[in-house]
C-alpha cells in the first residue's frame, strides 16, 4: 500500500509539482484589473513542466498544459464589457489561484515621458479636486516600476491593479486618469489603464533590440548611445526601458496606446520621425496587430535655448505631425496652447487628456466628433502672397489674438515675418520683406504660442509647408 501512495505522489508531482514551480499569474494579471473587450484575451502564467491548468471565468472553461519551462497560456473568447466584478480562478492540482473583481472594458496602454508620468497630485488644485469628484470604481490602473529616482537605481515592484479611489490616484498618471475618466463617462464601460513610462526616457529606449537588428535605418536615426556609469543612460540607451518596463506587459490585450513623450529627443529631433514610426512599428508587432492605434500628444511650448535658433522642439512637433499623416491608426493632439514657457512639465493634464480622448473617439472609437483642429490642405504662392487653405476649419477660422506666428521665406531661405488675414478657410499671408514667397510655417519655435482655432475650439498646431499648386496631405 506505502508503495502505491507513493507512486500515486509521484505521479501527481509529475503533472503539477507546486513545490518545484510557483504557480502564479504573469504580469499584469491580478486582483481588479481589467480585460479588454471584444477580442480573445490570454491569461497566462507558470506552473510546474507540464503542469495541467485550467482557468474559469464566468461559463467559460479553458485548460492547457505548461511547457517544459512552466509556461502556460490559455485563450478566453471575446468578452463583453461589464463592470460587475467576476472572479477568475486557475487551478492546477492543489493548486488554486483565485482573482478577484475582475471587470471587463476598454484597457489603454499609457505611455512615453515625465509629461504622462506627471502625477495626479502635481495638478493644480482645481483640477485635482475635479478628478477627486469623479471617482468611480469602472477605471482603473496598473503602474510599472520605474528604473531610476534622483539618479539612484530602483528595485521597486510594479503597483497592482488598483481601482479610482479620490484616495487612490494621487500617484496616478494624471494624463492617463482623466483620458480614461472621459471614456468611462462617455461610453459607460470599465477602462483600465496601464501606465508604463519613464521621466527623461528616450523614444529609443523603448524599442525591441529585435527590432533595431532587423531595421539598420532605425539604428541610424537613433540617439547616440552613451556609456552606463551614469545610471540614467539606463532610461535613455535604446532598448533600455523596453527590456526593464514593457517586457513585463507587453501583449497584455489593449485597445490602444496613449503616448506623450519627444522632450528628450528634442537635442536631435531630425531622426525622430524614424525612431518614432519605429516605435509604432514595433510595438504593433509586440502585440500583433498591425492596426494597434496610438493616439498621442504633441509636445507643447517651453522655453529651451539651442543652437537652431531655439528650434529644436518645433522641428520635433513637424516630425510628429507627419507621423500623424503617414501612419495609419494615429492622431495627434496639439498641445502649445496648454503649454507654460517656463516649465517643461505643464500642469494643464485635463487640456492634454480631453484632446486625447477626442482623437481616440474618432479614431478608435468611429464617432463623427470634431478631434482636431485646422491644419493645412494646400499652400499656393502667387501674386507676392501666400495663400493656406485649411482642413477641419468648420464654419470658419477664428483667432483669438493678434495672428504674429506665421512666417514667409523667398528664395534665400530666410524665414521673415508676415502679416496674416483671415478669409473663411484661408488665411493670406504677405511680407514687405519677401517679394517671391517659396515656402510658409507657423509658430515655429520652442516657444511656440498659438493664435488660429476652427470654429470647434481646437487650434491649428505648428507646421512647416512648401508652396505648391497641388493639395498637401
Amino acid at each position: 500500500m506505502l508503495r502505491l501512495l507513493l507512486l500515486s505522489f509521484a505521479l501527481f508531482a509529475a503533472v503539477c509539482p507546486s513545490h518545484a514551480v510557483r504557480f502564479s499569474f504573469d504580469s499584469p494579471y491580478g486582483a481588479h484589473m481589467v480585460l479588454q473587450r471584444g477580442r480573445p484575451v490570454p491569461i497566462s502564467g507558470m506552473a510546474s513542466p507540464y503542469g495541467e491548468v485550467s482557468v474559469a471565468f464566468g461559463p467559460q472553461r479553458k485548460s492547457t498544459q505548461a511547457d517544459g519551462a512552466g509556461h502556460w497560456q490559455v485563450s478566453l473568447d471575446p468578452l463583453k464589457a461589464d463592470g460587475a466584478g467576476r472572479t477568475l480562478t486557475a487551478v492546477c492540482g492543489a493548486d488554486t489561484l483565485r482573482l478577484s473583481d475582475v471587470v471587463v472594458g476598454e484597457v489603454w496602454l499609457a505611455g512615453g515621458q515625465s509629461n504622462m508620468t506627471f502625477r495626479v497630485s502635481s495638478l493644480r488644485a482645481a483640477d485635482c479636486a475635479d478628478l477627486q469628484r469623479r471617482a468611480t470604481p469602472l477605471v482603473r490602473s496598473y503602474n510599472v516600476a520605474q528604473v531610476v529616482r534622483s539618479g539612484k537605481l530602483l528595485a521597486e515592484q510594479d503597483a497592482p491593479w488598483a481601482e479610482f479611489t479620490p484616495e487612490s490616484i494621487g500617484k496616478w498618471s494624471a494624463v492617463a486618469t482623466f483620458f480614461a475618466t472621459e471614456i468611462s463617462e462617455r461610453y459607460g464601460v470599465p477602462v483600465g489603464i496601464v501606465h508604463c513610462s519613464h521621466g527623461a526616457s528616450t523614444v529609443e529606449s523603448w524599442i525591441d533590440s529585435c527590432y533595431y537588428a532587423a531595421h539598420p535605418e532605425a539604428v541610424a536615426a537613433q540617439c547616440p548611445r552613451k556609456p552606463e556609469t551614469d545610471v540614467m543612460h539606463r532610461v535613455t540607451n535604446p532598448s533600455r526601458l523596453c527590456e526593464s518596463m514593457l517586457s513585463r506587459v507587453a501583449g497584455y490585450p489593449v485597445r490602444g496606446v496613449i503616448w506623450y513623450q519627444g522632450e528628450s529627443n528634442a537635442a536631435w529631433p531630425d531622426g525622430y520621425y524614424t525612431g518614432f514610426s519605429a516605435l509604432i512599428d514595433c510595438w504593433r508587432g509586440i502585440w500583433q496587430d498591425a492596426q494597434l492605434p496610438f493616439v498621442f500628444a504633441q509636445i507643447s511650448s517651453y522655453d529651451r535655448k539651442d543652437d537652431r535658433g531655439n528650434t529644436t522642439w518645433a522641428v520635433l512637433r513637424e516630425a510628429q505631425r507627419r507621423v500623424s499623416l503617414d501612419l495609419p491608426r494615429t492622431a495627434m493632439a496639439v498641445t502649445c496652447d496648454a503649454g507654460e514657457f517656463g516649465d517643461i512639465h505643464p500642469k494643464d493634464k485635463r487640456t492634454v487628456a480631453h484632446r486625447l480622448a477626442l482623437a481616440a473617439r474618432r479614431t478608435v472609437y468611429g464617432e463623427r466628433v470634431v478631434s482636431e483642429g485646422p491644419s493645412p490642405r494646400r499652400v499656393k504662392c502667387r501674386g507676392g502672397a501666400a495663400v493656406i487653405t485649411f482642413r477641419n476649419a468648420g464654419r470658419g477660422l477664428k483667432t483669438r489674438k493678434d495672428v504674429t506666428e506665421f512666417e514667409l521665406c523667398g528664395d534665400d531661405g530666410i524665414y521673415r515675418s508676415a502679416a496674416a488675414r483671415i478669409h473663411g478657410r484661408r488665411i493670406i499671408l504677405r511680407s514687405d520683406s519677401v517679394v517671391r514667397p517659396r515656402a510658409v510655417r507657423y509658430a515655429w519655435k520652442n516657444t511656440a504660442t498659438l493664435s488660429v482655432y476652427g470654429s470647434a475650439g481646437l487650434p491649428a498646431g505648428p507646421f512647416a509647408a512648401q508652396c505648391r499648386g497641388g493639395e498637401r496631405r
